[in-house]
């Protein structure tokens, strides 16, 4: 695979991200609405982006990231990232995660861009298993995952702590190949 594959959807475009990305997922990653439940720190210098592009590009080169800037269709300026990353091809597994500027958040991006996203793994990766985890507090995160076949498996107690804040659980969902392959039939 000399090129990340484009992911087309009904309204988004999924590309690989540039060097000219990085004010945007500056914007992304510094937005406290959005880093509320990562397990990362808000940025804080467009550096920061320019060494996720950068790690991003290395990851894909190793097989083992898969980064996409998501776009609407007809506007090639992104808007979110969705990602595949922690690719273990011994045991076939990968994470997912995505991110969206809070301005395109209740659109149902992520809603449409993750089967996508999840059909790559399963066809082209060949997975057997494709993970997320959410913060409990982010339930809107952990409904999209949810509606979109994943199951919740359990709970790391007191797994992250957030700057200034308690000690908070991780939510742990999967969604197994053979399901996804019963839920097409």
């Amino acid at each position: 695979m000399a090129e990340l594959k484009e992911i087309v959807t009904e309204n988004c475009l999924l590309r690989r991200i540039e060097a000219g990305d990085a004010n945007t997922i500056f914007e992304i990653f510094s937005s406290p609405e959005v880093i509320r439940y990562w397990d990362h720190v808000a940025w804080e210098d467009l550096s920061e982006a320019t060494r996720y592009i950068q790690d991003a590009h290395t990851g894909f080169a190793e097989y083992r990231r898969f980064y996409w800037g998501v776009c609407k269709k007809g506007n090639g300026n992104i808007v979110g990232i969705c990602a595949l990353r922690d690719y273990s091809q011994d045991h076939k597994t990968i994470e997912i995660l995505y991110a969206l500027l809070p301005k395109y958040w209740g659109q149902r991006i992520a809603s449409e861009v993750i089967p996508k996203v999840v059909e790559f793994g399963f066809n082209s990766l060949d997975l057997n298993r494709i993970h997320a985890t959410t913060e409990p507090r982010n339930a809107a995160s952990t409904k999209v995952l949810l509606n979109n076949g994943f199951k919740l498996e359990g709970r790391l107690r007191e797994n992250w702590i957030y700057p200034g804040e308690n000690p908070t659980d991780t939510n742990v969902l999967g969604l197994i190949k053979s399901e996804w392959v019963q839920s097409k039939t």
